[in-house]
């Protein structure tokens, strides 16, 4: 891993909980609120609860294991696996994420390649 991955990670381990939850809350403004948001590097998964616009109750999200590719598209992020607090959810996220090929945006690439890389 180069420097700048260690950097990176290194930031990104010791960036308070509430920053990190804050940004995404950015992502999601007029959907909803992000009431708890983890993302562990070395298990590769990401578990979060969001209360969304319109629901009664937290919806809950599980990615367990994802992985970096390099493609025609360039690089691609796929996610292996996928479980939610709601069954439609899990059927959905079955069928169009996991396993699919998604492309890092080129403005994005090498933050993301180096925070999700080993």
């Amino acid at each position: 891993m180069s420097v700048k991955g260690k950097i990176v990670k290194a930031a990104f381990s010791v960036t308070p909980q509430k920053i990190k939850k804050w940004i995404v809350n950015k992502q999601i403004d007029g959907y909803g609120e992000m009431i708890e948001f983890r993302l562990d590097l070395k298990k590769r998964e990401l578990y979060a609860k969001a209360l969304l616009s319109g629901e009664d109750e937290p919806i809950e999200l599980h990615i367990q294991d994802y992985r970096l590719v390099e493609n025609s598209l360039g690089t691609c992020i796929i996610v292996e696996q996928c479980v939610a607090n709601r069954q439609w959810i899990t059927a959905l996220m079955g069928q169009f994420v996991s396993g699919k090929e998604f492309p890092i945006p080129r403005d994005k690439f090498n933050l993301i390649k180096e925070l999700l890389s080993h």
